[in-house]
């Protein structure tokens, strides 16, 4: 339990993960959206923040006895694809219409 808390801490204290939720509050506040919306909104931002630590995790309560080798797998491929997979993340377009409306 001391390591979730210590993990928590310092995940909610990088300053990357603060500018990208500071920046998704102001997205979701500036949308215009009804309650509803807002909270769908947030659950998927929550569900898609979540999945690189929950992918892992799943991973290992799966496929236990396989889940070593496979999770070496991912870190071999990401650190090979390391470039690539960075210039998809920052500079693949927006997920919006040019009038700055969501584009689902």
């Amino acid at each position: 339990m001391r390591s979730f808390g210590v993990g928590a801490a310092i995940g909610a204290a990088n300053p990357k993960n603060v500018a990208v939720g500071i920046a998704t509050a102001a997205v979701l506040t500036s949308a215009g959206l009804t309650t509803a919306q807002a909270i769908l909104a947030i659950a998927f931002y929550v569900v898609v923040a979540g999945a690189g630590v929950a992918a892992p995790l799943v991973g290992t309560l799966v496929y236990r006895d396989r889940a070593h080798a496979i999770l070496d797998r991912w870190k071999t491929w990401l650190g090979q694809n390391n470039a690539a997979v960075m210039t998809v993340l920052f500079c693949s377009p927006p997920c919006s219409s040019a009038e700055g409306s969501p584009g689902f």
